[in-house]
């Protein structure tokens, strides 16, 4: 912090440290991934088509929800400490980080729309974010519109 104060993190991996998303990355593959996303045959089982996740936000694209709602059970079962929300499911359209996909004449479409969770603020000063992030936030905000636009 500004004043050199040093706090020692007793559970999870901290916030806004260096290694902290890479971290909380590794444990929760390790922990709810390993053996259930990545073993042949398992996702087809569960009717599964795809299985993204960026850090926390997971999307799965799934034939039928009763068995979804298995895997995602399946999931919750293995996931440790860590704890599984569903946010959205839909027969039409759902949004993942600051994309809504959506199933328009049988094809996938996919487009910019922030969530209502999306840090669309800057974060307070007192977060004990290193001040780097506090200055770059407006333009890396800026930067991944951008890249979201640039990807579509």
């Amino acid at each position: 912090t500004l004043d050199n104060e040093v706090f020692k993190v007793t559970r999870g991996s901290g916030m806004g440290l260096r290694h902290s998303g890479e971290t909380a990355d590794a444990a929760l593959a390790n922990s709810m991934e390993f053996g259930t996303i990545d073993a042949p045959g398992l996702l087809k089982g569960y009717d599964i088509c795809q299985y993204h996740r960026f850090k926390d936000d997971i999307f799965i694209l799934c034939k039928g929800k009763a068995k979804g709602d298995k895997f995602i059970n399946r999931l919750k079962a293995n996931s440790g400490f860590y704890s599984l929300k569903v946010e959205q499911e839909s027969f039409e359209a759902v949004q993942m980080l600051d994309l809504e996909t959506s199933i328009i004449d049988k094809s996938f479409r996919i487009f910019v729309k922030p969530k209502p969770s999306s840090l669309s603020s800057p974060l307070s000063d007192e977060s004990y974010h290193p001040p780097k992030v506090h200055i770059n936030w407006p333009k890396a905000y800026i930067q991944r519109i951008f890249v979201i636009i640039l990807l579509r």
